[in-house]
């Protein structure tokens, strides 16, 4: 989404400034990334040409989208991506390591914690 550095985020950008939730409080997952581990999400992920090079660059777009999803109402639920665990979530699942699998990955962990579960570590 608005966690890459090419064409994609801008086109994912204009598609999030257009869609409003279908109701009030619909949740979104991102995937959510530390500082300490970027280094090997880059190594671990397929598309990493198209992620932003350097953690900060990142963490400022991600800040802003953030904002943005919240302005049109979403509950938005940072989704931490540790790279093994995220490697090994693939895996199991025949998934590429890819911007689609993160989106998955925070997806699905948002709904779980809509609904009360942990957060997902």
């Amino acid at each position: 989404m608005f966690f890459s550095s090419s064409k994609t985020r801008t086109a994912t950008v204009r598609a999030c400034e257009s869609d409003a939730p279908s109701e009030t409080g619909a949740i979104a997952g991102i995937p959510w990334y530390l500082r300490e581990h970027y280094p090997e999400v880059l190594r671990v992920m397929i598309d990493a040409g198209e992620m932003f090079a350097d953690f900060d660059h990142w963490l400022a777009a991600a800040e802003q989208g953030v904002q943005q999803m919240e302005a049109r109402g979403y509950r938005v639920f940072k989704t931490i991506v540790a790279p093994t665990a995220f490697a090994e979530w693939c895996r199991v699942r025949r998934l590429a390591p890819n911007q689609q699998a993160r989106f998955r990955y925070a997806s699905e962990a948002a709904e779980a914690r809509a609904a009360g579960a942990p957060a997902r570590a």
